[in-house]
């Protein structure tokens, strides 16, 4: 009897450390067939004003990215993973006000988790939630620094027909370019606002302003043969609501040139621009 049990104790024990290690196996090759990729910039800016009242103001930050997606798992969930960082190398000069704050504020260094997100996608519809990258007209990742924008909230993507997608967002927070934190401001409020060191806006609101919610939009998109056509709806809590569309058509040829029509109506006194150029968040949030 004792003896049968010892072998049964030694079945059980052999069959958990396959088991483990039939795991351990599963989940090394689960993050093998994981997509793994990153940036390296080196940026250097600077401003002459030429004028004796304004002192030239310049800045250098050496950055980088690293961007880690799984594979599909549980029928069409991925998680995504972006890391940024940000160095002045101890470039800054001695005098703050000869910094440009623009690139990455006035700190020597900067960090963040900028991405973290589950999605979920299948044929019909891609959902995402956490912390991540939106490419819309009104609210973007403004990449023309070291550290794109990126957003705390949800996004839905839904392609109910060929050439149509209808996108619904509701965004939380947002992290500036020069911040490693997310907040729930924008670049109307003054800098430094609940500890986020925001530069680059108009920076006019005063200090015991209520932080705000965030922005709820709702877009649609159509293209067609060689037309294409954009609706957006964008509510600012406590700013605006405001709305955007575009429409672009181009005329197939034989000649070198590419002739189009193109007509943005971005509403409440707005400049019109070019499908698909993105405009600053100046009220994100």
């Amino acid at each position: 009897m004792q003896k049968n049990i010892l072998h049964l104790m030694t079945a059980a024990s052999l069959m958990g450390a396959f088991n483990a290690s039939a795991q351990a196996e599963t989940l090394s090759q689960f993050f093998a067939k994981s997509h793994i990729d990153g940036q390296i910039r080196s940026y250097y800016f600077s401003r002459l004003y030429g004028t004796p009242n304004t002192v030239n103001a310049y800045a250098y930050s050496l950055a980088g990215r690293i961007n880690i997606v799984t594979p599909p798992f549980l029928s069409g969930f991925q998680v995504g993973v972006s890391f940024y960082t940000a160095n002045a190398l101890g470039t800054q000069p001695n005098n703050p006000a000869r910094i440009d704050k623009t690139l990455m504020g006035t700190s020597p260094s900067v960090n963040a988790l900028g991405q973290a997100y589950l999605e979920y996608q299948d044929k019909w519809i891609t959902a995402k939630a956490g912390n991540q990258l939106v490419d819309t007209p009104w609210l973007n990742q403004v990449g023309g620094r070291v550290i794109p924008v990126t957003y705390q909230g949800a996004t839905l993507e839904a392609h109910p027909i060929s050439g149509l997608q209808l996108s619904a967002l509701r965004i939380f927070r947002w992290k500036d370019r020069t911040t490693g934190q997310f907040y729930r401001d924008n670049l109307y409020y003054p800098d430094h606002y609940e500890g986020d060191s925001l530069y680059g806006g108009p920076n006019v609101l005063p200090a015991g302003t209520p932080p705000t919610n965030g922005a709820l939009a709702f877009g649609a998109q159509y293209h067609a043969y060689h037309a294409e056509t954009a609706a957006w709806f964008y509510q600012f809590d406590q700013f605006a609501n405001m709305f955007y569309w575009s429409g672009h058509y181009a005329l197939r040829h034989h000649s070198s040139s590419s002739p189009l029509w193109m007509r943005n109506s971005p509403g409440n006194g707005v400049p019109a621009r070019p499908l698909r150029t993105p405009v600053p968040p100046s009220l994100a949030s």
